[in-house]
């Protein structure tokens, strides 16, 4: 519940997926954010007032999810570094930052290589 809004301002700033339509409104239904927890937590899907909203959301997260495994990919290689990143998007929550490292460091097997290391301090010319 508390990566709706993250998921949701992912959406709006970046490219479009196209998975499908984001469904019919119903006025009696449960609000975005509670039909976005049961997508999310228990794979349920429930009517919501705000089908659009919920859409958004549910593509913000597979688009962030796909989005900070292409970042961690990118560091394993030596072809980025994460600062990079955070300075690109500051309003990211920690969590964000702290599954591209690990991504990284599974898909690499070694720790991040000197050389990097130093162009992400800013000590290697290019």
């Amino acid at each position: 519940m508390k990566n709706f809004r993250a998921y949701l301002r992912f959406y709006r700033k970046g490219e479009l997926l196209d998975i499908g339509s984001p469904g019919k409104r119903v006025a009696s239904a449960r609000d975005s954010r509670e039909a976005f927890a049961c997508a999310d937590d228990l794979g349920q899907v429930v009517p919501t007032r705000h089908p659009r909203t919920l859409y958004a959301a549910l593509v913000g997260k597979a688009q962030l999810n796909f989005q900070i495994k292409q970042w961690a990919e990118g560091i394993a290689a030596g072809l980025f570094c994460l600062p990079e990143f955070q300075e690109a998007y500051p309003w990211l929550p920690g969590w964000v930052w702290k599954s591209v490292k690990g991504q990284a460091l599974r898909i690499s097997g070694r720790p991040i290589i000197a050389p990097f290391e130093w162009y992400c301090r800013g000590l290697l010319c290019e």
